[in-house]
């Protein structure tokens, strides 16, 4: 009975991550030097450099990503307080569009 319900739960839960999953996705590096050669975009740095000014720290992981039909940074900050922060940034015009 108790697997039952587990597995209930999950399925719940399973639905909107499969959904969120589906809408978003990153680029290979031939994907990003091809959207790359057909957009400008803002060069990472300058997207890090932003993201800094946020949340002090040092940047650990950078992904360019289709997110609901726009392209963004999705960057993962270790600060110096020892805690993650996942920012996203518009890859754009650099606007800090959230957190992730």
């Amino acid at each position: 009975m108790l697997g039952a319900r587990l597995l209930l739960v999950a399925g719940v839960f399973a639905g909107p991550v499969a959904a969120t999953a589906a809408e978003n996705h990153c680029l290979s590096r031939a994907e990003q030097r091809a959207k790359i050669s057909e957009h400008k975009l803002m060069r990472l740095s300058k997207a890090m450099h932003e993201v800094k000014l946020r949340v002090s720290g040092e940047v650990v992981s950078a992904r360019l990503c289709e997110q609901g039909g726009e392209l963004v940074y999705l960057l993962t900050v270790l600060a110096h307080d020892g805690k993650v922060a996942r920012e996203t940034v518009d890859a754009v015009n650099g606007a800090i569009v959230g957190e992730h």
